[in-house]
């Protein structure tokens, strides 16, 4: 592989003596003088999943947690590694590999793709009692309370259920191929997913790199991310049942590479104003364009880069169909100039009724307010796109000139 991890230093601390340490990579596989077995893997993915880089991948599955390991499919002749779930109701395969020989690289991606299959065929019932025998419980609520907690309120369980039941009929999971040592021919071979797929799933390659000090502890964990999908959807499974299972009406890819969590932004959104997906897209392409920097979260957030090494907030746009720009202004005081303030400005002379709060001491409290209330609804500001979208180039070319200066 070109690209290779660097090995970390430690040091005691930031002043003299720093006593620097070169730490040595731990080789996992069998009959090494450091052996570790998969299960290392797999229990610490369990143990801690936000390990993974899901944030990196999918935002819509952040806030893993464990389900349970060696989950049971296919009757118990297939088994899970590790089985994720958020309180979002997505679904998170992983298959932990050491790199013993070249076959095994062909052998881990058909079975993660044959693991997903054997999970979108099964019910919500079917995945909580294939889940309780993994865990040892009772099938009552096992997915509930593991995910949820037992304090979980009556209507945080139905839409947990039903989002959970959503991800199995459509197959959009995350599945996540986890090694300490990816090689390069997984990678060629991950490149055929994208014609392959026969489910909405994301894909995503991890080398997990494990360092310590001449075999010795603590031990320093380097999560790598090498590979990701980004077209998700090819083959589209709709929820109605016949006998045999479900039937597949017909293939598609978007318009533009999706992401899951972008598919999933751009369905709650559209729900709410079919106009609302085609025309926030084009706002964050033209956002883009400007020289800002549009990021999915839980909400599309619009950055602009300033001097401080940070990034500005220039506004929040929510599946529900408002927007917020709050804390523009955050950065001002360092920037010596009222940059963030001035974007406000603007945006609230756009808005009959809008006007900055300011009554905090602090600039990153300030927000623009719109008849009464802390958030701006999307479509006020949607039929003046080219005015805001002139007011994030403006807010951009005064970083850039105090950059210059």
């Amino acid at each position: 592989m070109v690209s290779q991890f660097s090995a970390p230093i430690v040091i005691e601390g930031l002043k003299e003596p720093f006593n620097p340490t070169r730490l040595i990579r731990l080789r996992l596989f069998a009959g090494s003088s450091m052996s570790y077995a998969e299960k290392l893997l797999q229990e610490l993915i369990h143990a801690h999943p936000s390990i993974l880089p899901v944030e990196e991948l999918e935002t819509s599955f952040l806030g893993l947690r464990s389900v349970c390991q060696e989950l049971p499919l296919a009757n118990g002749t297939k088994y899970v590694d590790n089985l994720l779930a958020n309180p979002d109701g997505r679904i998170c395969i992983v298959e932990c590999k050491l790199w013993r020989n070249p076959e095994a690289v062909r052998e881990v991606i058909a079975q993660v793709l044959d693991y997903a299959a054997e999970l979108a065929s099964l019910s919500y019932e079917e995945l909580e009692a294939a889940a309780a025998k993994a865990l040892g419980r009772h099938t009552n609520n096992c997915l509930v309370h593991t995910v949820l907690g037992e304090a979980a309120e009556e209507e945080q369980k139905i839409a947990f259920i039903e989002a959970v039941s959503r991800s199995l009929r459509t197959g959009s999971f995350l599945l996540l191929i986890v090694g300490d040592g990816i090689r390069s021919g997984l990678q060629q071979i991950a490149g055929l997913l994208q014609n392959r797929a026969t489910l909405g799933f994301s894909f995503g390659l991890i080398e997990m790199a494990i360092y310590g000090n001449n075999g010795m502890g603590p031990y320093y964990l380097q999560p790598r991310l090498l590979l990701r999908t980004e077209t998700v959807t090819r083959t589209i499974f709709l929820s109605e049942q016949e006998v045999g299972g479900a039937i597949v009406k017909g293939v598609s890819g978007p318009s533009r590479p999706q992401t899951i969590s972008e598919e999933d932004f751009f369905r709650q959104i559209g729900a709410v104003d079919p106009s609302f997906p085609a025309a926030v897209s084009d706002l964050i392409d033209r956002a883009r364009a400007v020289g800002c920097q549009p990021e999915l979260k839980r909400t599309y957030v619009i950055y602009a880069e300033d001097t401080t090494g940070g990034s500005l907030n220039l506004g929040q746009i929510s599946v529900n169909g408002t927007v917020t720009i709050w804390g523009a202004a955050s950065h001002d005081p360092l920037l010596g100039q009222p940059v963030g303030r001035t974007y406000m400005e603007t945006v609230a002379r756009l808005l009959p009724g809008a006007h900055i709060n300011d009554s905090q001491d602090k600039p990153g409290s300030w927000y623009v307010r719109y008849n009464g209330r802390s958030t701006i609804p999307l479509r006020e500001l949607l039929m003046r796109k080219g005015d805001w979208i002139a007011a994030m180039a403006q807010i951009v070319q005064t970083i850039q000139q105090i950059r210059i200066a």
